[in-house]
């Protein structure tokens, strides 16, 4: 460091016009900033005389710091330069000087190595610097060639506050998005593609200048959009854009974008071919958990193709307690499937629960009952085809008779009847073998529709035996009576006769039969066209049951105008 105090105070008696030009120059010497090659005296060059030098630190006029300028010189050869020039006033060579006060002397600045040469101004003006700032952020940057980093308010008032430029390089929108997005770069050559996107809302967009919006255009790629695919669909790329909407992209695009490196995210989606849910997972380990996609999720994750499987997380696995070799599984939407074995292999061998209950059928027939207890009938139910296939088609157990099931003879034939929950069939001679030891029970179940009915003159003959006689009805067939007669008669065809089925007492068939056979006149093995009744069978609510109907003839005469039809098939209503 050198002191400029040293070379500021006057040595006693000596002027300042006298040590002021030595002093300076030695200062210079010191500094390291004196020219190489030693000129005249007064700065005058061999070209000729140097200007004069710009005032120093004291008011106008002021002497100080100023070189004496002597006399013009007489020309001289360039080739040889004039060694000296004699001042106009003698000077005291260049030595320490003492202080103002005689008894503090100072001692000469032991010269040192030059510091480190600092910046000239005129470099500093010339640096290449810009302050930039975003419209839509209070934060300024200060950008040279070689790096870009935001600057605090005191840098910023360190600078002397200089005024930044816009960083809006290019407004933007991608061709499949309606979002629009400023295009900021914050670095020194400010090109596109910029170093951040902002998406803008529709004020921001608004608070544009006219001159920016006409800026708008297509392009294929945004700064900070992120380029991804799922572990489940590898070759699918998708981006995903600063304002999240994520878009799957075409081959086309990708390559538009610059072909872009993609991260692949874990786990994906899967779904099964037996299920129309699409689950999304985060891992495809077994015994995660998987979300079911509604259709607006799987939109606006951009339809990603799912992955096709046997199973998917948190599915569970059992077997029916009828047949426990048939493996289901059951998808987290309740719908269930029965698995292959090739299919059982392919979801790892896992492990299986017994669920309680079953599907069993008898062997003479197609139809199949569900029970969920095998042993009691509480519960079970005959299934229909849709049933079923509901169940995925389950193979059910063959037994020789189902809870409830009933085998029974009608009252004088000789075929036998399985009738369970509603599903009746005939036993063939196999079958019947097949069975294995059943009870049979003989039956008369007789439907009744006129006199006969409970409440009517003649229930009494039926009363004694009937266990029950629920009202039902008999479809095809009316309800016709004749002038001046007291009883109906059935006649097939028709829109259904209303009436009652009557089951009797088992043992008491024997007599009840043929008593109602005498009843109504009917003579059995007599050619039935000329009797006014004959005893026939028919199946009603599921239960073969006696009727007796109206004979051919009889019921010709009474369609022709013999008789009078009973609109509403009801004796009781007549």
């Amino acid at each position: 460091m050198v002191d400029m105090a040293r070379f500021s105070t006057p040595r006693p008696g000596v002027g300042r016009r006298r040590w002021a030009a030595p002093a300076l120059a030695l200062l210079l010497t010191i500094v390291g900033l004196a020219p190489a090659t030693a000129g005249p005296a007064d700065g005058s060059t061999a070209e000729g005389p140097a200007a004069a030098p710009s005032p120093g630190p004291g008011s106008p006029g002021d002497p100080v710091g100023q070189v004496p300028r002597p006399g013009a010189p007489e020309p001289v050869d360039p080739v040889e330069p004039v060694a000296t020039v004699e001042p106009a006033e003698p000077t005291e060579p260049a030595e320490p000087v003492q202080s103002a006060e005689p008894n503090d002397p100072v001692q000469p600045a032991e010269p040192t190595a030059p510091p480190a040469e600092p910046v000239p101004p005129a470099r500093l003006a010339a640096e290449e610097v810009r302050y930039l700032t975003s419209p839509w952020a209070p934060v300024i940057y200060r950008a040279t060639p070689a790096a870009s980093a935001p600057i605090s308010y005191a840098d910023w008032a360190a600078a002397g506050f200089p005024a930044p430029e816009s960083a809006l390089v290019g407004i933007v929108r991608l061709p499949w998005s309606a979002s629009v997005y400023g295009v900021l770069s914050f670095a020194f050559d400010r090109t596109l593609p910029g170093t951040e996107a902002v998406h803008l809302s529709g004020a921001q967009w608004g608070g544009l200048a006219p001159a920016d919006r006409a800026q708008l255009r297509l392009t294929a790629h945004v700064t900070g959009s992120r380029y991804v695919s799922w572990e489940t669909a590898p070759g699918e790329l998708s981006v995903i854009p600063p304002d999240g909407v994520e878009h799957r992209l075409t081959f086309a695009e990708w390559r538009a974008a610059g072909t872009p490196p993609a991260s692949v995210r874990p786990g994906g989606f899967v779904t099964t071919p037996w299920s129309g849910t699409i689950w999304q997972v985060g891992s495809l380990g077994q015994g995660t958990s998987g979300t079911a996609l509604t259709r607006a999720r799987w939109d606006a994750l951009a339809n990603p193709t799912p992955q096709q499987r046997v199973t998917v997380p948190g599915a569970s696995y059992f077997a029916w307690e009828s047949n426990p070799a048939q493996r289901y599984v059951r998808l987290p939407d309740g719908v269930e499937h029965r698995f292959s074995l090739a299919e059982w292999n392919r979801a790892g061998n896992p492990g299986q629960s017994i669920r309680a209950g079953g599907f069993l059928r008898v062997p003479w027939s197609s139809s199949i009952w569900f029970f969920p207890n095998l042993a009691s009938a509480q519960g079970g139910r005959a299934l229909t085809g849709a049933d079923w296939a509901s169940y995925d088609s389950p193979e059910p157990r063959t037994v020789g008779n189902v809870p409830g099931g009933r085998f029974t003879q009608l009252w004088g034939e000789s075929a036998v009847v399985h009738s369970a929950l509603g599903r009746e069939s005939h036993v063939p001679a196999w079958g019947w073998a097949a069975a294995g030891p059943q009870s049979l029970d003989v039956v008369c179940p007789v439907f009744v529709y006129g006199t006969l009915r409970p409440g009517e003159p003649a229930w009494g003959r039926l009363s004694g035996v009937a266990t029950s006689a629920p009202e039902t009805r008999i479809a095809g067939s009316s309800l016709y009576v004749q002038p001046g007669r007291a009883f109906p008669y059935l006649v097939p065809g028709g829109a259904g006769v209303t009436g009652n089925l009557v089951h009797v007492r088992s043992g008491a068939c024997g007599s009840t039969i043929p008593q109602l056979d005498a009843y109504e006149k009917f003579v059995t093995g007599a050619p039935i066209h000329g009797q006014a009744y004959y005893r026939d069978v028919a199946t009603i609510d599921g239960v073969r049951a006696f009727v007796y109907v109206a004979g051919p003839a009889k019921a010709a005469a009474l369609r022709g105008g013999a008789g009078v039809l009973i609109p509403s098939g009801d004796w009781k209503r007549r």
